[in-house]
């Protein structure tokens, strides 16, 4: 599975975090402490989804921010005046 494939569908991110999970359990298990693959990979599905959820919030946070910046410097124009090195003359 391809990260292009996976970018339009839920069930392909899914996918796609799953599969993340199970290469970094096939790879890692025995640095982490654990018995076997299988065991890993519950620890890896949890942090791949965690990631997942962090950017997605990180993300969402932006566009709020960004929608927002407008309104903001508006606002900030009437409240402010501008610095005495910047004031007309």
């Amino acid at each position: 599975m391809s990260y292009q494939s996976c970018l339009h569908s839920e069930r392909g991110t899914k996918g796609l975090a799953r599969e993340v999970a199970e290469a970094m359990a096939r790879t890692e298990y025995r640095q982490i402490g654990a018995r076997s693959e299988h065991e890993a990979l519950g620890i890896f599905v949890h942090d791949v989804h965690t990631a997942a959820g962090a950017v997605s919030y990180m993300r969402s946070f932006a566009r709020v921010i960004r929608s927002r910046l407008p309104s903001i410097s508006e606002a900030t124009k009437r409240r402010c005046p501008p610095p005495r090195h910047l004031a007309a003359k």
